[in-house]
């Protein structure tokens, strides 16, 4: 059998993963050159994860789509696999989220990945997603036992008779219970649309405002009510707060 002398030279005092790992490196300046981004326009860590500096924005839109396929090209597998999904918007991002995790990419190098490829309409409700997979193991066990519901309520005239007579007088009523989910970005701006409807609608009225509610799954679990239910209309009053 013949042998065949090695054909790679190494850098003098370099271990050979390191050498091949610098010939990548140049690989992948040359490559970003030949669209016109040079080695002073990016950050590039360890893992050939690619980054553009924040003084340089690239002025042709082709070229920055170049820029993103040799991101994804040199990244490691499993993280071009979540910068895919997360700048395609391909899923819902608590599940682009999920798998992130699932595939043992760290909760730093996730927000390093949403910071990069996230539309920028997209990046709150990334945020908000995130912070799902932040929660405590309390924090779990909380929003698996329990509830919230929003709601509008406000202060209502209802008749009482007394002695044959009758008389108004003031009670607590709402309109429609919604359970929210407060890991939903969607939820969470259908508050803010019943506070300027409130606010519209009443002004600056004390009697009229947008509340929420957490109460235990087995006390109330329907997605919706059209009134607190009278037995737990008391544990209302004395739990529920203004928003």
């Amino acid at each position: 059998m013949k042998i065949v002398k090695e054909a790679i030279e190494f850098e003098r005092g370099l271990e050979p993963k390191t050498a091949m790992g610098l010939g990548l490196k140049e690989k992948i300046l040359k490559e970003l050159e030949e669209i016109g981004i040079s080695k002073n326009d990016i950050k590039m860590s360890n893992d050939l994860v690619i980054s553009l500096n924040k003084s340089w924005y690239p002025g042709d839109f082709g070229s920055e789509n170049k820029f993103m396929e040799i991101q994804f090209k040199y990244m490691p597998k499993e993280k071009a696999t979540i910068a895919k999904a997360i700048s395609k918007g391909s899923k819902d991002i608590v599940d682009t989220i999920d798998d992130a995790v699932k595939a043992g990419i760290s909760k730093e190098e996730i927000k390093e990945l949403i910071d990069l490829f996230i539309d920028k309409n997209d990046r709150q409700g990334a945020e908000i997603a995130f912070k799902k997979f932040e929660r405590t193991k309390e924090d779990i066990k909380r929003d698996k036992e329990n509830n919230i519901y929003v709601f509008i309520g406000f202060t209502d005239k209802v008749p009482v008779a007394v002695n044959g007579k009758q008389y108004y007088e003031d009670k607590f009523a709402t309109e429609t219970l919604v359970k929210l989910d407060k890991y939903n970005l969607g939820h969470l701006q259908s508050i803010s649309a019943m506070k300027i409807r409130v606010q519209a609608q009443y002004g600056g009225n004390a009697k009229k405002g947008v509340y929420k509610m957490e109460v235990p799954k087995y006390v109330m679990d329907e997605e919706t009510y059209t009134e607190i239910p009278k037995e737990w209309y008391q544990l209302f009053l004395d739990h529920m707060k203004k928003i």
